[in-house]
């Protein structure tokens, strides 16, 4: 999320318009380009399931950010089962892995190697 006008008109970045109740002043904008960047379990309800929750936004930002994470990841409707679990691959890891940063890259590394 970010307030910073000049990623305003990129296609994969929504206006989130200032509520009561998300407590926004400004205009923010959703960063749907940086969505790898964000912890994915923020995007899961309380039962765990994808895609009925994606913070606290208003419901047509919601829908307009949920369109664009379909179009993107090539989500079902009504996925069965947690998507992520049907299609993990180890090649979607490897390309979602050398998407990162090398920092990035290393502290995941670290990371898996319990350092």
């Amino acid at each position: 999320m970010s307030s910073r006008e000049i990623y305003k008109g990129l296609p994969t970045v929504y206006p989130i318009n200032p509520t009561q109740r998300n407590g926004l002043d400004p205009e923010y904008y959703a960063l749907i380009h940086q969505i790898y960047t964000v912890d994915g379990n923020c995007f899961k309800d309380s039962n765990h399931h994808w895609l009925k929750r994606i913070g606290q936004l208003d419901k047509s930002d919601k829908e307009a950010i949920e369109k664009r994470l379909h179009y993107f990841l090539v989500i079902q409707d009504n996925p069965n089962s947690d998507w992520f679990s049907q299609n993990a691959s180890p090649e979607l890891a490897k390309k979602v892995f050398y998407q990162l940063s090398e920092d990035e890259r290393n502290n995941l590394i670290d990371e898996f190697l319990g350092f």
